[in-house]
């Protein structure tokens, strides 16, 4: 008796139907201020934009939707703390922001 008892057959050349690639896209556009990228614990993205050395940077999550206290109010270093906490602790699945 054979240990195994497979038989070899001979692989073919038939090609394999491709299928086409969905076109619904589930990221969320990235926007022209962007500065940092996060992303939380589901994988969506926790964007913080605006401005390197202005007193204008602001986050928002594209998990929950939650986004800065103060837009536009905190600087660069203050607002990547608040991001990478929210990114921590957020499980939102991908939301929409308009």
């Amino acid at each position: 008796m054979s240990l195994f008892s497979r038989k070899n057959v001979p692989v073919t050349d038939t090609p394999v139907a491709e299928v086409p690639a969905a076109d619904v896209s589930t990221e969320a556009p990235e926007p022209a201020d962007l500065l940092i990228c996060f992303h939380n614990q589901a994988g969506a993205a926790v964007d913080v934009t605006g401005s390197v050395h202005l007193q204008s940077s602001h986050w928002s999550c594209h998990g929950c939707g939650a986004c800065s206290e103060r837009p536009h109010a905190d600087y660069l270093w203050s607002t990547r703390e608040k991001a990478n906490h929210h990114a921590g602790i957020c499980r939102g699945a991908y939301h929409r922001i308009a």
